[in-house]
């Protein structure tokens, strides 16, 4: 029984920002049990961290944001322009070095939910009478033989015959979660997103975020609302849960099992969690957490269930300290638990409990913990647990104010007269700045805010951030602004129609299956050159493509088609303020497809059904990479390069007395014409 209740707290004006310092803590800052320190700091964990900004596209946004996570190091969801729908958990595997991050009120649904139709229908079966825990094996209507517990078969079985009613056919909607992390992930940060499921239901569904052994991930600052099954479930090790939500909402049906972790075979493992600042409110039935095989640090967590089954259920194996946690009247049982070798000590918490240990330690440094009294003013907030944080907070993982993490990754830049000043902002994204500038002649302001080159010379531009943890502080960088040569085409690839020779080649490959004039490729491009008969095909030499088997098609009357999100073009070896021009169409008119692009000033690119030219800078020497988000057809793409003005001064490629030059850091537009440095000698080669 709770020993005292919200109601009694007398305290004003307390605000979570009082007791985050936005780091993470706890066992995921550890690298093994003895506490040897790991940096956990997502994608700031790369040498120049790659951030891209997200909004909806009004559809399915898997696949949009499976792709960003894959070549981004920071993943902005914006919700700006509406909530984030997904049509099956996101598997994300062979990724390190993450932060996923929401701002503007981020909301990732999932495309599925129980209607209340549906939850009438389900309360007549009778299911809640069934047992959870005697199995049972039997047929359900699409053919499929399983064995689980008796309500869990005619739960699934009812819901079946719902789908069949809606859509003609026996399915089981079971994908209803938005992300999973696979072993093979590390140092992953997800912070300030909510999470919208479709209503608890025991169709051994998905969970809103599944650790599928991943380790070291931090989940911060989160909102989960009506999970399918888990909210959130781990069976990775080194990870820290802090300032999150848990609750349901009249979707929910039955099964609001929320937190589990463990389930290790044989007990071969120990995994190692804390759990700090967290609410479990209304709805929340069981697993507030629920563990075995662990080693748990729960502290200062918040149990606003009342009616729930059972709280904190620690079992077979587990190590825990409990401290500081409260627990609101009529909350059942907030900690227990059962089985052997249970090492649980409980201290300071608003519930009494009868330790099993005479003391458990952490072997990291914490803050001290609030006083249990505290904990539902402190966490209820305005900057409490949930997806509750302001911009000023900088929601990136990385909440320590110095160089590294406020300002410019430089303190000067290029541009060219009429172009967008790109600056090398760290960290920005996320934070309240505003731009001003020494010289509105050099470099302007639009009255969106971005920075113009307009005129030659140099000028300052001035950052001040504005946060409210840390007051206002400026950054400068300086920006010097030249005037542009005329761009020229370099090289163009026209897909509009293809050569009789082509054609021909590809009738002859058995690589390439015909279907009228159309030629679909049989196996899988890996970054490869086009060939059909042993030869490249012409049109698109020069390019590199990826594509799964038979999702790739050459279509003889003009335009290559790309049929799979993930698909990619490589464009090799360009230069910096190179110019890239892509003309497209979406395969499928209701739907914005394109492409999300690395190393172009143009994050992506997407189009409905007309036909669409974009551009965008080439932002560094080297490759940029179009990845396709869903099927489109390609009609062309082109590189522009500004033609030399003259020999102002003269680079070496392999920084040394000797080797390949070019003019105003640009190489010769011809393809056949350089310049070499022998024996400090200027040699014109052709």
């Amino acid at each position: 029984m709770a020993l005292m209740t919200a109601s009694t707290i007398a305290r004003a004006d307390v605000d979570a920002a009082d007791y985050f310092d936005g780091n993470c803590w706890g066992w995921a800052t550890c690298a093994d049990a003895t506490g040897t320190a790991y940096t956990i700091n997502g994608g700031m964990s790369a040498e120049q961290p790659r951030t891209v900004i997200l909004t909806t596209n009004g559809g399915d946004n898997a696949s949009a944001i499976q792709t960003a996570i894959s070549q981004y190091d920071i993943i902005v969801l914006d919700g700006s322009a509406g909530e984030f729908t997904i049509s099956a958990q996101m598997v994300i595997s062979n990724v390190s070095g993450k932060t996923i991050v929401g701002r503007n009120g981020a909301v990732l649904a999932t495309e599925f939910y129980l209607t209340a139709d549906d939850i009438a229908y389900l309360k007549q079966q009778g299911l809640e009478s069934l047992s959870s825990t005697d199995q049972y094996t039997g047929t359900l209507p699409d053919g499929t033989t399983v064995t689980c517990d008796k309500r869990a078969f005619f739960t699934k079985k009812a819901m079946m015959e719902l789908q069949y009613q809606k859509t003609g056919v026996y399915s089981l909607p079971n994908k209803a979660g938005i992300f999973q992390f696979n072993e093979s992930c590390e140092n992953i940060i997800v912070r300030n997103l909510t999470l919208q499921g479709p209503g608890a239901v025991d169709i051994d569904g998905v969970d809103l975020i599944y650790d599928a052994y991943a380790n070291h991930l931090w989940v911060d600052h989160c909102t989960f609302i009506d999970s399918q099954d888990g909210a959130l479930d781990t069976r990775g090790s080194f990870n820290t849960y802090t300032w999150n939500h848990f609750y349901y909402t009249d979707r929910t049906y039955s099964h609001a099992y929320t937190c589990g972790m463990g389930w290790v075979s044989n007990h071969s493992t120990t995994l190692y969690a804390t759990w700090g600042y967290n609410i479990w409110g209304a709805g929340c039935n069981r697993r507030l957490p629920q563990a075995d095989d662990c080693y748990l640090h729960l502290i200062n967590n918040y149990h606003n269930c009342p009616g729930n089954s059972v709280g904190m259920t620690l079992n077979s194996y587990a190590t825990a300290l409990v401290e500081g946690n409260y627990a609101a009247s009529g909350v059942n049982s907030p900690l227990t638990g059962s089985g052997e070798y249970r090492y649980i000590y409980a201290r300071n918490n608003s519930f009494s409990y009868t330790s099993t240990s005479t003391s458990v330690t952490m072997p990291y440094e914490y803050a001290t913990p609030i006083s249990y009294v505290l904990v539902p003013q402190v966490l209820t907030a305005a900057h409490g647990a949930g997806a509750t944080l302001d911009d000023c907070f900088m929601p990136l993982g990385y909440n320590k104010l110095s160089d590294e993490t406020f300002g410019f990754d430089e303190t000067e830049c290029s541009a060219l007269v009429g172009s967008v000043v790109q600056l090398p902002m760290r960290n920005l994204v996320g934070a309240t700045y505003t731009l001003s500038t020494t010289d509105a002649k050099v470099v302007a302001l639009t009255s969106s805010g971005t920075a113009v080159a307009v005129g030659e010379g140099t000028a300052q531009v001035i950052a001040t951030v504005n946060d409210a943890l840390y007051g206002e502080y400026t950054a400068t960088v300086t920006v010097n602004v030249k005037k542009a040569g005329a761009y020229v085409s370099y090289k163009k690839w026209n897909f509009t129609s293809f050569s009789s020779a082509t054609l021909s080649n590809l009738a002859a490959d058995a690589s390439w299956t015909a279907d009228g004039s159309n030629y679909t490729y049989g196996s899988t491009l890996s970054t490869a050159t086009l060939t059909a008969n042993g030869t490249a095909i012409a049109e698109a030499d020069g390019l590199l493509f990826s594509s799964p088997s038979g999702k790739f098609v050459i279509y003889g009357s003009g335009r290559i088609r790309m049929n799979k999100a993930g698909s990619a073009i490589v464009i090799p070896s360009l230069l910096k303020d190179d110019k890239v021009y892509v003309t497209w169409k979406s395969a499928n008119s209701s739907d914005q497809r394109g492409f999300t692009t690395q190393n172009l000033s143009n994050a992506s690119m997407l189009t409905g059904g007309d036909v669409t030219t974009a551009s965008g800078l080439v932002l560094a020497d080297g490759d940029v990479t179009l990845t396709v988000t869903n099927g489109i057809y390609v009609s062309s793409i082109e590189v522009q390069r500004q033609e030399s003005t003259g020999i102002d001064q003269l680079h070496s490629a392999a920084g040394s007395a000797e080797g390949v030059c070019d003019l105003l850091g640009r190489r010769v537009v011809s393809d056949n014409i350089g310049l070499l440095v022998q024996g400090y000698r200027v040699v014109l080669v052709r």
